[in-house]
């Protein structure tokens, strides 16, 4: 409630003093996260997504003009579209994914960061690489001959090895013993 000061300012009206402000409490300082990870994952993700809508435009090309692009083998129907649709699920969905998860885990459980940057890191560039050889594999003609899974076992392999290493890398920091920034430590998985 406001208080009336009894004393007249020069003509006889009353003053009227404001109240003191409530203090707020001093603010933490913002948690900053190293998100170099997630920075590779999104933006491989970003450039996977730019290549495989080419093989999208390659295939639309097609189906307008059959006979646009002659007789390069590599550019034919049957060796793009594998590409196109292995390309979308993925080099641009699941890096986008693991790149979504590699930002918000730590932010999610409380946590100054991943259990390991370095591994993401190292797991996105093995992502591309694999990637590549696969689409190099499909646009050479060499294929497993299967929907969805066309990439030659040795790239199926690689797959498999960077899908698991990625796995420890998703472990946050409270579950590998230090406190997150919260002060609550969830369960040990």
């Amino acid at each position: 409630m406001e208080e009336i000061d009894e004393r007249s300012a020069g003509s006889g009206a009353a003053v009227l003093e404001a109240p003191t402000p409530i203090q707020a409490p001093p603010a933490e300082a913002p948690i900053r996260y190293p998100d170099r990870a997630a920075r590779h994952w999104l933006l491989a993700s970003v450039v996977w997504l730019t290549v495989v809508d080419l093989f999208g435009l390659v295939l639309a090309t097609q189906f307008v003009t059959p006979e646009a692009f002659g007789n390069m083998s590599w550019l034919a129907f049957s060796r793009v579209r594998p590409s196109h649709v292995s390309g979308v699920i993925l080099a641009w969905l699941t890096m986008m994914y693991f790149g979504a998860l590699f930002y918000m885990l730590p932010r999610l459980c409380g946590t100054r960061g991943m259990w390991s940057e370095r591994l993401g890191v190292w797991c996105a560039w093995g992502w591309s690489l694999m990637y590549l050889c696969g689409v190099v594999g499909l646009l050479t003609g060499h294929s497993q001959g299967r929907e969805y899974a066309e990439f030659i076992w040795p790239v199926d392999i690689a797959l498999l090895i960077i899908w698991s290493a990625n796995r420890p890398t998703t472990r946050s920091e409270t579950w590998s013993g230090s406190q997150g920034t919260s002060g609550v430590r969830p369960r040990a998985p």
